[in-house]
């Protein structure tokens, strides 16, 4: 799988700045771990001859990396790294025809977010995200006989801009359980087409994380 050059330039770029940060100030404390977990998102709603049709919810796999900055005594910065499976399916009724799309979207989600331990194991965190598209699969049926398949990307923004927020539970030194709801602050389509005006990225994340 190819990763575009500006991607991996922005995650050494990220990884640079927070080490350097963490070296200029000893009361500073970094911590780096891996996560794995599951996606349950949507890509909201598709449009065609001026009705409107919801997408389902559909499942994916998450797993990244992660590391966390210590700028206060309950305020850290975390940055991550995650390979994230997004999606969905619609289903239309267009002049008698069923219509179903099924698409997988396979991003690499750059979040930075702030955490603040609320209580003692658990922390509340928000910040923003950008979403690197890898790779895209999409297939149409017409009253169930698959008609066409697509792969392209090129009319997938890139980044797409992101918001996430959500709550952590750390249990003893090293699990972390993670549950976060991510939605796109604009469209993923690069196409001025009207159907594709609602449709944006949105869901659900649970992982378990392990904090080296």
């Amino acid at each position: 799988m190819k990763l575009n050059f500006k991607v991996l330039l922005f995650i050494g770029l990220m990884l640079t700045v927070e080490l350097a940060k963490a070296q200029s100030n000893k009361v500073q404390q970094v911590s780096f771990g891996v996560k794995v977990g599951a996606n349950l998102t949507t890509l909201g709603t598709f449009t065609i001859f001026d009705k409107k049709y919801d997408y389902d919810y559909k499942t994916g796999l998450v797993a990244g990396l992660f590391s966390e900055i210590s700028l206060l005594p309950k305020l850290n910065l975390v940055a991550e790294a995650n390979y994230s499976e997004k999606g969905a399916n619609v289903e239309a009724n267009i002049s008698g025809f069923i219509v179903n799309v099924k698409q997988r979207l396979n991003f690499l989600d750059i979040p930075i977010a702030v955490s603040y331990e609320a209580l003692p194991k658990f922390s509340v965190f928000a910040g923003p995200q950008a979403a690197f598209i890898l790779s895209q699969r999409s297939e149409t049926f017409y009253n169930g006989v698959s008609n066409a398949k697509n792969t392209d990307t090129d009319k997938i923004a890139k980044p797409i801009i992101s918001a996430i927020a959500g709550l952590n539970y750390q249990y003893k030194r090293h699990l972390i359980f993670n549950g976060r709801y991510m939605f796109d602050v604009k469209k993923g389509a690069k196409d001025k087409d009207p159907m594709f005006e609602d449709v944006r990225n949105s869901g659900f994340s649970l992982t378990v994380g392990y904090k080296l």
